[in-house]
């Protein structure tokens, strides 16, 4: 018996432990994608094109 609740803890752990994962994961994933938002929207702060740049005539 007591075995078997261990092992429930254990269990209990592990998936406590893959959600805070997941959890940590996914809003990792979100704020790299606000981040493409805003390099997107703001094109300002984003280097300029390379058509854009300044070009030395040779």
């Amino acid at each position: 018996m007591k075995m078997e609740e261990e092992e429930m803890l254990f269990l209990d752990c592990r998936k406590e432990e893959e959600m805070l994962f997941v959890d940590r994961w996914k809003r990792e994933v979100t704020e790299e994608k606000e981040e493409e938002e805003l390099a997107v929207s703001s094109p300002g702060i984003a280097p300029p094109p390379l058509s854009l740049s300044p070009v030395v005539s040779m």
